[in-house]
């Protein structure tokens, strides 16, 4: 079964799981923080819950991109912030290991200004 942006896959044990048709290098969350230790969440409109949700910033990676230029152009359109340094990242972590195929990408972003 397949739709626009996802696809159900049956392995031929009968496990079931979802890959995504677009954005297959994965997601970028960024985990922005201040100086002192504060951190910058957003609230985004799920539609799978029906109500906002409280969270980091997060996008698909561009094909023409790198992670850590995901990361920073997925600050910028979600919170506004676009003077932040990397310092911190880790690869690779399922977002949903019996789930999806998805894997992502998390960056600690120290806010400047």
């Amino acid at each position: 079964m397949d739709t626009k942006y996802l696809k159900l896959v049956v392995d031929k044990n009968g496990h079931e799981f979802v890959q995504r048709k677009i954005g297959r290098r994965g997601a970028v969350v960024i985990i922005p923080s201040t100086a002192d230790g504060k951190f910058q969440f957003i609230l985004s409109k799920r539609p799978t819950f029906k109500l906002p949700v409280l969270e980091f910033p997060a996008g698909l990676i561009d094909d023409d991109e790198s992670i850590s230029e995901a990361a920073l152009r997925e600050l910028k359109e979600e919170t506004g912030w676009d003077n932040g340094e990397i310092t911190w990242s880790f690869n690779n972590a399922p977002s949903s290991a019996g789930l999806s195929t998805e894997l992502l990408h998390i960056r600690k972003v120290l806010l400047k200004g």
